[in-house]
């Protein structure tokens, strides 16, 4: 994830500027906040299975090896 950290962030702002619009700007930053985080979580275990399924698939290593 290193390469896409900038292009990551910069997702994770426009998601946050875009949930402040929805809400109206008016104080709801720590909701907004809180949708970024699972937005983010969400974002993690995707690229964690995808990320386990190619290197299975590559490596020719079962999946129950990595875990």
């Amino acid at each position: 994830m290193c390469s896409l950290d900038y292009s990551l962030v910069l997702i994770y702002i426009m998601f946050f500027m875009q949930f402040e619009f929805w809400w109206g700007g008016h104080g709801n930053s720590m909701l907004s906040l809180f949708l970024v985080y699972v937005i983010e979580r969400i974002v993690r275990k995707i690229r964690r299975e995808m990320g386990i399924k190619n290197l299975c698939n590559k490596a020719h290593v079962d999946e129950r090896f990595l875990g």
